[in-house]
C-alpha cells in the first residue's frame, strides 16, 4: 500500500501541478449561496478522516498529518449510499400535480462532499487544495439543463429524466433533484444538487524513448460546460516528428439540447477537418432530433515511410427524427421516425473497380428507420462505477431499418432489424437480450450482412458493510453473410478474450463467454478507490461455412485490480495477470497488463438516427 500511495499522490500531483499557471480563484456561482442545505434527518453518512492523535513523536506526528490527509476508510460513507435499486419516479410520486414555487440550484465542491449531506464540510488537506484550483460549474449551465421551470406541476418521470440528463454530462460527477414541501400543500420547491468532476486531466504515455504521446484536457473549460482536449505524439521515426489531435464540444447550447462539435487532427500520414451538431432524444418527451456531421480528409498511405498514394475525401452525413410520445408521459413509449442521407466523395484516390478498392468508392446512403421503444431507468451503484449513481434501461427496443446504398459501380438494398430487452428481476438480477440481423440484397442474394445473437446480466450487490459483490456474465454469437474477405469478426481484447490480440482472433463466425466476478472494498488513498475482480473468458472464432467444426478455441482466466477516483476525469486504472492455455504464438502464457479503460457494462438503447449494424 505505500508504494501504491505514492504513486497515486505523484500521479495527482502531476494532474494538479500542470494547471497552476492557469489556477483562478474558485468563487460560488451567483445563486448557490441562496439555496437551502440537504440535512438528512436520520444521518448516516458521515465524515471518516482520520484524525491526528497527539503524541510526543515528532515522526508520528507527521506521520498521522499524511495519514490524515492520504488514508481514508469509507465502510460509513459506502454505508450511508442507496445501492439498492430505486427507480428515480418513485421519489416523487407523492408531489405528483404539486405546482412548482422555486427552483434552487446548489452546487457542492468536488473533493470531500457529499450531495446527500450538503452541511458535511470536514474535508483532507489535499481535498481542500483540489476544490482550491477547480472552477465551479456556472449556475446558468445547470438551469440550461433543467426540464422544468417555476410554475410547472411536477411529473415524476419527467423529474427523474431530469437527475439522469445531469448525470450525463461529462463535466458532472453525481445530480440529485429534492423535492422541499411549502407552506401551501398544494406547491413545492425543488433543490437541485450538483457536484462536478475535477474536469482537468493530464495523460503521459512514453511507449518508448522515440515514441511520447502527451494529452491535456479539460471537461468543463472555465465552469462553462465547454470540453477541450489536445493530444500530442512525438515519433523519431516519421516526418514531421509531431502528430496533433484537437477537439472542443459544447454540450447543449442554449439550453436547446443541441451539441456541437469541432474536430481536427494532423500527422505525418492524415490531416482531418470535422464539424457536427447533434440533438439526441434524451426523454420520449423530446419530439424533434437530428443531426449534421461534415468532414474533409486529406491522406497519405505510406509504407516504411515512402508514400504510396494520396486520397482526399469528404463526407456529409445530415439525418432527422420525429419522436410520438405514446399513452402519456407515464406510460413511457415512443414511436420514433427517421431520416438520413449521407454521401462520401473522393476527390483524388487510387483506382477503382467493381470488385476492388471499395472504401475508395463514391457513394451515397439512403436510410429510413421506424422504432419502437418503452424504456424507464433504474438507479444503483457499485455495477461498473465505484459508488456514484448509474442509471440503468430496463424495457425493449425494436427498430426496422431500411433503405438504398447507390455506389458508382451498383446499387443495393439494405434491410435490418434490431430487438433489445432488458429487466431487473427481483433477487435474481438483471438480465438484457440482444438480436440483430441485417444486409443488402444485391441482384436477390444477401451480402455483406450479419445475425448476432447476444446477453448480458449482473447480480444484485451482496455482501457486508465494507465489502461489496457483484457477478457478471455474457455472451454472444455472430455470423457473417456473405462478408468481404477482408471484413472478419475480432473476439481480441475488448470483444472478447480480454488481453489477447492477434490476427489468429479473427474470423466470419464466432461466440464468446464471459464471466466476472467483483469485490468493491471500502479502501481509498488521496480519494483513488479499489476494486478486485478475476475472470473467464472463452471463446470460438472460424470461417460461416466450416463453423463449428474448424473452429479455433481461445481462452483466458485471472486476476486484478481496477483503481479509480470519481472525482477525476482520470479513465480507471486496470491492472491484470491473466493466464491463457492457449495462445498464437504459442508461448507467454502468462501476461501482466496495465491499462487505462472506461468500462462500459452495454451500449444504452439510444435510437434515432438510422444506421447500418455494425459488423462486431
Amino acid at each position: 500500500m505505500k508504494y501504491i500511495s505514492t504513486i497515486l499522490l505523484s500521479y495527482l500531483i502531476l494532474q494538479t501541478g500542470s494547471i497552476l499557471m492557469a489556477r483562478e480563484v474558485n468563487s460560488t456561482p451567483s445563486g448557490f449561496d441562496n439555496a437551502p442545505d440537504v440535512d438528512p434527518s436520520a444521518k448516516t453518512a458521515q465524515d471518516t478522516t482520520i484524525v491526528p492523535q497527539k503524541t510526543n513523536n515528532l515522526t508520528d506526528d507527521i506521520f498521522q498529518l499524511i495519514q490524515s490527509s492520504v488514508f481514508r476508510d469509507t465502510t460509513a460513507i459506502v454505508r450511508g449510499m442507496n445501492h439498492k435499486i430505486e427507480f428515480g419516479e418513485s421519489r416523487y410520486l407523492g408531489y405528483t400535480g404539486a405546482r412548482i414555487a422555486n427552483i434552487y440550484v446548489k452546487g457542492v465542491e468536488s473533493f470531500g462532499n457529499s450531495i446527500y449531506d450538503t452541511l458535511s464540510r470536514s474535508m483532507t488537506g489535499l481535498e481542500k487544495f483540489g476544490n482550491s484550483l477547480h472552477i465551479n460549474t456556472k449556475e446558468r449551465i445547470i438551469r440550461e439543463n433543467l426540464l422544468v421551470a417555476v410554475g410547472d406541476t411536477v411529473e415524476p418521470f419527467r423529474l427523474a429524466d431530469n437527475e439522469r440528463i445531469l448525470r450525463l454530462l461529462p463535466f458532472i460527477h453525481e445530480a440529485r433533484i429534492v423535492i422541499i414541501p411549502g407552506d401551501d400543500a398544494h406547491e413545492v420547491d425543488l433543490l437541485v444538487i450538483t457536484r462536478d468532476v475535477f474536469s482537468i486531466g493530464v495523460s503521459f504515455n512514453p511507449r518508448s524513448a522515440e515514441d511520447v504521446s502527451v494529452s491535456l484536457y479539460d471537461r468543463n473549460l472555465l465552469g462553462n460546460g465547454w470540453n477541450l482536449r489536445n493530444d500530442f505524439r512525438y515519433r523519431t521515426a516519421v516526418d514531421p516528428k509531431l502528430s496533433y489531435r484537437g477537439a472542443f464540444l459544447v454540450e447543449n447550447i442554449r439550453g436547446s439540447f443541441i451539441s456541437s462539435a469541432v474536430f481536427y487532427q494532423t500527422s505525418h500520414e492524415e490531416e482531418k477537418g470535422q464539424i457536427s451538431f447533434l440533438k439526441r432524444f434524451l426523454t420520449p418527451e423530446i419530439k424533434y432530433g437530428g443531426g449534421v456531421d461534415l468532414s474533409r480528409t486529406f491522406m497519405n498511405d505510406q509504407a516504411d515511410n515512402y508514400k504510396t498514394l494520396l486520397y482526399t475525401s469528404t463526407v456529409q452525413d445530415y439525418w432527422v427524427g420525429r419522436s410520438i410520445q405514446l399513452g402519456g408521459i407515464e406510460s413511457r413509449q415512443s414511436l420514433k421516425l427517421g431520416l438520413r442521407y449521407r454521401k462520401v466523395d473522393y476527390d483524388n484516390r487510387p483506382s477503382v473497380k467493381a470488385d476492388s478498392n471499395h472504401v475508395y468508392h463514391n457513394g451515397e446512403l439512403y436510410l429510413a428507420n421506424l422504432l419502437f421503444t418503452q424504456v424507464k431507468y433504474f438507479t444503483s451503484s457499485m455495477i461498473k462505477g465505484f459508488g456514484s449513481a448509474e442509471d440503468i434501461q430496463v424495457g425493449y427496443f425494436l427498430e426496422f431499418t431500411g433503405g438504398i446504398n447507390n455506389t458508382e459501380f451498383q446499387k443495393r438494398y439494405y434491410m435490418g432489424g434490431d430487438l433489445r430487452l432488458g429487466d431487473w428481476i427481483d433477487e435474481f438480477g438483471y438480465l438484457g437480450f440482444l438480436s440483430q440481423i441485417g444486409g443488402f440484397l444485391n441482384g436477390g442474394e444477401w451480402e455483406d450482412g450479419l445475425f448476432k445473437v447476444g446477453g448480458r446480466y449482473f447480480s444484485p450487490l451482496t455482501g457486508s458493510d465494507k465489502f461489496h459483490f457483484r457477478h457478471f456474465l455474457s455472451f454472444a454469437y455472430t455470423n457473417g453473410i456473405n462478408r468481404k474477405n477482408d471484413e472478419k469478426i475480432d473476439i481480441s481484447d475488448g470483444y472478447g478474450i480480454r488481453g489477447l490480440s492477434h490476427s489468429e482472433l479473427k474470423g466470419s463466425e464466432s461466440i464468446t463467454l464471459n464471466y466476472e466476478s467483483s469485490i468493491f472494498s471500502p479502501w481509498s488513498i488521496i480519494g483513488f478507490q479499489f476494486a478486485f475482480f478475476d475472470f473467464v473468458d472463452v471463446g470460438w472464432v472460424g470461417e460461416a461455412r466450416r463453423f463449428p467444426k474448424e473452429n479455433k478455441f481461445f481462452s483466458a482466466m485471472g486476476f486484478g485490480c481496477r483503481i479509480r477516483n470519481e472525482s477525476l476525469v482520470l479513465q480507471t486504472l486496470n491492472l491484470r495477470l491473466a493466464y491463457y492455455p492457449k495462445t498464437p504464438e504459442s508461448n507467454n502464457h502468462f501476461r501482466f497488463e496495465i491499462s487505462t479503460v472506461d468500462p462500459m457494462l452495454f451500449r444504452p438503447f439510444k435510437g434515432g438516427k438510422p444506421s447500418l449494424i455494425p459488423f462486431e
